[in-house]
This record gives structure tokens, sequence and C-alpha cells, in this order.
């Protein structure tokens, strides 16, 4: 995919003539704000099968003032997405569900 950043809402669509799709490394970068403590992130990629293609590790970060934000970046070390369809990048915070976002794997 030549290194294509992928900003979902932007480019939430990814397209290859072949399969398994394989990315040497993938970021999924989240900016936390308005909590205080600390917390845990965790993020994750599912088929639309519900398969768990990888679980990132866990990452905590922390807050000491309700204005403080923190970014934190979870890496994908070489990600490989076998099929084409339906993927979901979930992002857990304090193993809650916060955010479950598509991203759509088309072959052309």
């Amino acid at each position: 995919m030549g290194g294509k950043l992928l900003f979902f809402g932007v480019f939430d669509v990814l397209e290859s003539e072949s399969f398994p799709l394989h990315f040497p490394s993938v970021l999924v970068v989240n900016r936390w704000c308005g909590g205080l403590g600390e917390h845990q992130e965790r993020v994750r990629w599912v088929a639309d099968s519900g398969d768990v293609v990888p679980v990132g590790r866990g990452l905590v970060f922390s807050t000491e003032r309700e204005s403080d934000g923190c970014v934190v970046a979870t890496e994908f070390a070489n990600l490989s997405l076998p099929e084409p369809g339906v993927y979901w990048v979930e992002v857990f915070l304090d193993g809650s569900l916060h955010r479950r976002t598509p991203v759509v794997v088309e072959a052309i």
C-alpha cells in the first residue's frame, strides 16, 4: 500500500490486488483528555466474522489535571489482513469499549 496513512473518516477504504494484505507497521493514535489518574488503553483489529486479527499490548497512561491530554500510539508490526471485508478497529479504555471504527478492505 506504499506507506499510506490511514486517517479514520478520511481514508477508511483500503484496496489491494492480492491477499493477505500486509503492512510492515500500522499506528493507531488516540488523544485522551478530561480524565484524572491512571488509565489503560487497548486496541484490537476485528474481522467482520468476529475473529480478532491482532491485539495491541495494553498501554498505561496518566494525567494529573483534568486539562491534561495524553497522546497514546499503539503500533501493530506486520499487520496482515487475510481477506477482503470489513475490519473493525476497537479502542478500549479501562476495559470498556470506547470506539469501534470500520475499515473496508476491497479487492481490485
